[in-house]
């Protein structure tokens, strides 16, 4: 709070502070209290291009038909050409356990999990919430889902609020909308071994919620549900017969 009140900027800041809750109702609260005609959510550790907020509202001033619902940027990659066997191999096998297609198309995979977004102007099923943005009317119909909270953070409440908008709306892709997304480093104080343990917990029962919820949980649905966390559990368990380390 003492930082936000020492500013000096034109732009209007409110600071919340959230007593209960995690991130699905931090920006319930947030919907809440804002004004505008465009909401715009970023995490924490991503740093903006200069023309970012041009680009996002030139899109929106382009759609006459008022049919788009929302509208995300492109990642700038750090090391573009950093692609080795390692990683290609990687998608493959998160492609074959459902967790992920060779594709950059934004389809979500039939367990409910969104593969990486496209570089180009496209059209999705879904947005990443480290950037992300929608109209005021549409997202004023729709509220993230605060049941996707377990602990003091939530995981999948972007792509399950980004999804049901993109069911009556457009969701686009705006290429010129450039953005570093940075990782947070391991010696982040969140890093301990119940978090490890916690978000494990929650990606699984996530989104096997997710899938229930906006996909189905017929029998197919399940199996394949079944297959993918196989898959994740067959991957961790590499992880830690090649690199074992306490919190792993």
């Amino acid at each position: 709070k003492e930082y936000f009140d020492s500013l000096s900027t034109e732009i209007k800041c409110l600071y919340i502070k959230q007593e209960k809750g995690g991130t699905a109702k931090a920006r319930n609260i947030a919907m809440d209290k804002c004004s505008g005609d465009i909401l715009l959510f970023l995490d924490d550790d991503v740093t903006l291009d200069q023309k970012y907020i041009e680009e996002i509202s030139k899109t929106y001033e382009a759609d006459f038909e008022g049919k788009l619902g929302g509208v995300t940027g492109v990642v700038i990659s750090e090391n573009p050409s950093n692609v080795n066997s390692a990683y290609s191999l990687s998608r493959v096998l998160k492609t074959i356990f459902l967790w992920d297609t060779l594709k950059n198309d934004g389809i979500i995979t039939p367990v409910g999990m969104l593969p990486r977004l496209p570089e180009t102007a496209t059209y999705v099923q879904a947005f990443y919430g480290h950037n992300m943005s929608f109209r005021r009317v549409v997202a004023d119909n729709y509220r993230f889902d605060e049941n996707l909270e377990i602990y003091s953070w939530a995981v999948g409440e972007d792509i399950d609020f980004s999804y049901r908008i993109g069911k009556k709306y457009s969701l686009m892709v705006n290429p010129k909308a450039k953005l570093k997304h940075g990782l947070t480093l391991e010696t982040d104080h969140k890093f301990t071994d119940q978090f490890y343990f916690q978000s494990s917990t929650m990606l699984v029962r996530n989104f096997y919620y997710i899938m229930s919820k906006n996909i189905g949980n017929s029998f197919k649905n399940k199996l394949a549900f079944v297959w993918a966390t196989t898959g994740l559990l067959l991957g961790r368990t590499f992880s830690f017969l090649s690199h074992p380390t306490k919190r792993r």
